[in-house]
């Protein structure tokens, strides 16, 4: 999905991963922090399919367990969970690497399973190591594990899937700002300008501040997809972007000195908007501001038909029949749908804007609505769900010469920049 991406050599572990289905989601893409899926700033021209899914009636789009605000501190470290709930996990090592104090040769065939709780790891299909706790793969040498065609710096860790004791999560364990070189990459060109890159750098280290601990009954900290950060491992970086986490390596954003959880968003179709008004939930640093938006996205229109629109409502367990009549309730005020109202033969109901839009792919919820003959006709603006910072927005105000302090002060209120 992501292309383009910089080659340079490695001394790698070469592990490669062969994950086949649990029966469980194995990582569905959003906005960042977004509990719900969709598709980040790549997918602005980007191959993929277009957002989906739902949640309850009524209920606002507030992702669960995100962080308000964090610690005074950042991390040392994170755990990406890079594969969830999987049958099995098979490896194939091209370099060693050690299992505690283990050797594990290169050449053999390797498989992580998960039987009742408990991790084990095949070698050749012979069982070598069968533990209740989780499995560290880590390289022998300085270098990468593989997983799914991707390098990945740090220690891969195996484990039994919580509330599912017969499959296997992959993690992703490594120290936070190498995690960075593998995240700014996957968010934001590589070719954009050096502000830009360093705005999203400082914006992704302080999001993963705020939210470590987020999936901690999951046995991991942060998806490594956008349901908290696109992470494309060692795989993704290139020279520009990782001169950007380093030239503003341990700068975080902090609202009355506590880390803030920094949302982003493709872009704004002109405006952002307050936390409040979209999730209903009151982020003190999240506040509509006025923005330049020149993406792809900036100006859309799409068509829905009845059948559609119907399945979009029904997401939500509302249940009217084909609808016949559709409107904007209410807007927020920095004009972003939050409340529909939708009539049909078997009654009338309020439906929830955000979550209509993830299930009818519709890119966001800027928009003006007009009925057409089979359906709606959606006239907008921007992608995603219009919080914090607009990455093209934040592209826009580096051509114009910003630095990164002045693009983060303009789309978080209230904030300081500080080191840490």
């Amino acid at each position: 999905m992501v292309p383009g991406r910089f080659s340079r050599p490695w001394r790698a572990v070469a592990l490669t991963v062969l994950l086949s289905g649990c029966g469980l989601p194995v990582g569905q893409l959003a906005e960042n922090g977004a509990a719900d899926p969709g598709l980040g700033l790549w997918a602005l021209g980007a191959s993929g399919s277009g957002p989906q899914g739902g949640s309850a009636a009524l209920m606002p789009q507030f992702p669960a367990n995100l962080g308000l605000l964090g610690t005074a501190v950042l991390p040392a470290s994170v755990g990406i969970g890079i594969a969830v709930g999987r049958s099995a996990i098979a490896v194939g090592l091209q370099g060693p690497a050690t299992v505690g104090n283990a050797r594990l040769p290169a050449g053999a065939s390797y498989e992580f399973q998960a039987t009742g709780g408990s991790v084990r790891l095949l070698e050749n299909g012979q069982v070598v190591v069968t533990r209740s706790a989780p499995i560290l793969v880590s390289p022998a040498t300085d270098g990468t594990l593989d997983w799914n065609g991707r390098r990945y710096r740090g220690s891969f860790e195996a484990l039994a899937t919580p509330g599912a004791p017969d499959c296997v999560t992959l993690v992703d364990r490594l120290p936070l700002e190498s995690y960075l070189l593998g995240v700014v990459p996957a968010e934001m060109p590589a070719s954009w300008p050096e502000a830009a890159l360093e705005s999203q750098a400082i914006a992704a280290r302080t999001y993963a501040a705020a939210n470590i601990g987020r999936h901690a009954d999951q046995g991991f900290d942060l998806y490594g997809d956008t349901r908290d950060q696109a992470y494309g491992g060692a795989s993704a970086e290139t020279l520009a972007s990782d001169e950007a986490v380093q030239a503003t390596t341990g700068v975080g954003l902090t609202y009355q000195g506590r880390i803030i959880s920094a949302l982003f968003h493709a872009s704004s179709g002109g405006q952002t908007d307050d936390a409040i008004a979209v999730w209903g939930i009151d982020l003190p640093y999240i506040r509509g501001v006025d923005d330049i938006d020149i993406s792809p996205y900036a100006h859309w229109t799409r068509v829905l038909s009845t059948a559609r629109v119907q399945a979009g409502l029904a997401a939500q367990g509302i249940a009217i029949g084909s609808p016949a009549r559709l409107s904007v309730q209410t807007y927020t005020a920095h004009g972003r749908a939050r409340w529909l109202t939708v009539s049909g033969p078997a009654g009338s109901a309020v439906a929830d804007a955000n979550s209509f839009r993830l299930a009818t792919g519709l890119p966001s919820t800027r928009y003006q609505l007009a009925a057409v003959a089979g359906g709606w006709k959606f006239t907008g603006g921007g992608f995603g769900h219009g919080l914090g910072m607009s990455q093209w927005g934040a592209k826009a105000y580096a051509d114009l010469g910003w630095s990164y302090g002045q693009i983060l002060m303009h789309y978080y209120t209230g904030v300081n920049l500080a080191t840490f």
